[in-house]
């Protein structure tokens, strides 16, 4: 009898336990401040909260990216090494810190976490170099009389997925989408009745479908 109540005991502790934790959805927020680590950001326990610290940064209203310039404990004056952070929140909105391939000096990027979920999304921009075929035409003939490839810098937006439990990234593709929604044999379905070149439109709402069926709770 004794051996029954222990176990109804401790399953009912672990349900407890569990229940405490908040579940990440859209409308969290989290702590402002500064994660140094993905493991602080999955338990919404910055490093640094924001009535300790002062930044300076610039907002782009359009990208939603944010340039850090510097990060300064106020009671020590000491600046952190942005190299150190994994990432920010402001006002509850977490922003995740990426490389980019031509960054400005000084300034660190972090990117918006424009979705917060089992599966997390964020975007930014950048830039990479692409081989432009390009050919000079007879302006009488209207044919191309000489034709090379050029290497030009061009902008690209780069998507990306957070896997919450893991902290696993990888680019939001058709077919990175695919692998992670397989506990959801009707959404792999829709999006493969589709085709990759099709579903792109699609994506996003499959993102979003598959993580109102899974919620997932912050790290104790």
């Amino acid at each position: 009898m004794n051996y029954k109540f222990l176990i109804l005991t401790i399953v009912l502790l672990q349900t407890l336990s569990s229940i405490a934790q908040p579940i990440l959805t859209q409308t969290f927020k989290f702590q402002s401040g500064v994660y140094l680590s993905y493991e602080e950001f999955q338990r919404n326990q910055p490093s640094y909260n924001g009535n300790e610290i002062k930044a300076a940064y610039f907002h782009n209203p359009q990208t939603e990216e944010i340039k850090v310039e510097y990060i300064r404990v106020e009671a020590s004056a000491t600046q952190l090494n942005l190299d150190s952070i994994w990432g920010i929140s402001i006002k509850g909105i977490p922003y995740v810190k990426v490389s980019i391939n031509k960054p400005v000096k000084g300034l660190k990027t972090f990117a918006k976490m424009e979705v917060r979920g089992n599966i997390c999304y964020y975007f930014y921009n950048d830039i990479e170099n692409k081989k432009i075929p390009f050919s000079a035409y007879n302006p009488f003939t209207q044919r191309p009389y000489r034709t090379a490839v050029l290497d030009r810098e061009v902008p690209v937006v780069r998507e990306k997925m957070l896997r919450f439990e893991t902290g696993a990234v990888t680019d939001f593709t058709y077919d990175n989408v695919l692998r992670w929604i397989q506990e959801e044999p009707d959404l792999v379905q829709a999006l493969k009745s589709l085709g990759a070149a099709q579903a792109e439109k699609g994506l996003f709402k499959t993102l979003l479908l598959y993580d109102d069926r899974h919620e997932v709770r912050l790290k104790k």
